[in-house]
């Protein structure tokens, strides 16, 4: 059973920062042909794998906040102790 995509602006924001890290997986493979000492392209690679790291740490804090405003915006009984105070 597949999982519908989320639809919010966080994870947009997520799939458009793990679209940056694709783009320098694509620059290190089309600058392969052309190695030369002066441009380490494995540079290309540990600047994706970086950068989609950062992604998924920053879609997963964005997204914990977005749900805690909402269980808070909901004021109900059934709210988290910890919400309620």
């Amino acid at each position: 059973m597949a999982v519908p995509r989320p639809q919010t602006r966080q994870f947009e924001a997520f799939m458009t920062n793990l679209s940056y890290a694709r783009r320098m997986v694509e620059a290190g493979r089309m600058l392969t042909p052309f190695r030369s000492p002066t441009i380490d392209i494995d540079d290309f690679y540990r600047a994706a794998w970086v950068q989609a790291v950062a992604a998924i740490d920053h879609w997963l804090h964005e997204e914990v906040l977005r749900r805690v405003a909402e269980l808070a915006a909901k004021d109900s009984p059934d709210m988290p102790y910890q919400l309620r105070v």
